[in-house]
């Protein structure tokens, strides 16, 4: 399901709330904008989710054609993701010699490597059967569920806008380092396409939560290289397949580090 337009309402709020409280606060305050770039380790996703409206399967090996699973018939299986690459884009400003506040538009991108255990009912893998059995009306196919979801085409993007806070502790005149922590909302758009067949391509928006350590090294007087460790994350994204009938929750966690230039004025 995609809650885009509620999604970009929520944007909306957020980055009103912020123009108005750098209006409020920026008159004598330090303001910079920011560009980062750096690498993106997503962590593995345990997705879950069952069958709204019950499911009738296709021709398995052990599981024959036109088995009856019931509503609310349990569906998942593990998702392991490559690392990708993550941008970002910020405006911040000063509060104090050591706090700050930070707006930041975000985009992180990671393929897929591969699915594995696929279960259905809670318990029963089926990862050996013949991959018909996820098509109702299917006959076998001749490659078990395993060998086709283990090709792992298919992404995650998300874009993030997020405001946070950030604590510079005392450093020497050139070396800041930093502690920060934010809240803000997420977009992902999910593609799981193992073996080029199409199980999801939805897209979901929520809570996202960050953060970060990190270090400052200035140039000049007006530029400085930044360097920052940070954790992120959404709610689950919720989708719904193309392949079967089911609703499914993606886990959204990434461990990032990042490396960017800070422009003062």
């Amino acid at each position: 399901m995609s809650n885009k337009p509620i999604f970009r309402s929520k944007f909306g709020i957020l980055a009103a709330g912020a123009i108005a409280m750098t209006a409020a606060s920026t008159a004598n305050a330090e303001q910079y904008v920011a560009i980062s770039y750096g690498y993106a380790d997503l962590d593995n996703s345990s997705n879950s989710g069952s069958f709204p409206n019950g499911f009738t399967t296709g021709a398995g090996t052990t599981i024959p054609a036109g088995t009856a699973l019931p509503d609310g018939t349990s569906v998942g299986w593990n998702t392991e993701f490559d690392s990708g690459d993550n941008f970002g884009l910020a405006y911040g400003f000063s509060l104090s010699d050591h706090l700050r506040v930070e707006i930041q538009y975000a985009r992180q991108d990671n393929d897929v490597d591969r699915h594995t255990g696929v279960v259905v009912a809670d318990s029963l893998n089926i990862d050996s059967e013949d991959a018909g059995v996820l098509i109702t009306g299917s006959d076998n196919l001749g490659a078990s569920v395993a060998a086709i979801v283990a090709d792992g085409r298919g992404s995650i993007e998300t874009d993030y806008l997020m405001l946070s806070a950030y604590y510079d502790f005392a450093g020497d005149a050139d070396f800041t380092p930093f502690i920060g922590i934010g809240l803000g909302y997420a977009d992902a758009d999910v593609s799981f396409n193992p073996s080029g067949v199409g199980i999801v391509d939805d897209s979901d928006s929520g809570l996202a939560y960050q953060a970060s350590v990190g270090a400052s090294w200035a140039i000049n007087d007006a530029i400085d290289i930044v360097g920052e460790l940070k954790y992120r994350g959404s709610d689950d994204i919720a989708v719904s397949t193309t392949l079967f009938p089911a609703d499914l929750e993606i886990e959204n966690k990434s461990t990032n580090v990042e490396i960017g230039l800070r422009f003062k004025f």
